[in-house]
């Protein structure tokens, strides 16, 4: 993910986009920040769903400030 987070912006046309899903049933929320921080990239919430069993998806965007 660190790689994905750094590489992700220099792909980018202008004008686009970079979408990340991430679920805190699975995953630490805290870390992808400061992952994307040592990235130089900040998160977003893009979209949420929530399931019945509980489960929330995010869908979260990535900017390169």
């Amino acid at each position: 993910i660190r790689r994905y987070l750094r590489d992700a912006g220099s792909h980018l046309s202008p004008g686009g986009r970079v979408l990340l899903g991430f679920s805190e049933t699975v995953g630490n929320k805290a870390l992808l920040d400061q992952h994307a921080a040592e990235a130089g990239a900040a998160l977003s919430v893009y979209r949420t769903r929530e399931y019945s069993n509980g489960t929330t998806l995010a869908i979260l965007e990535v900017t390169y400030p």
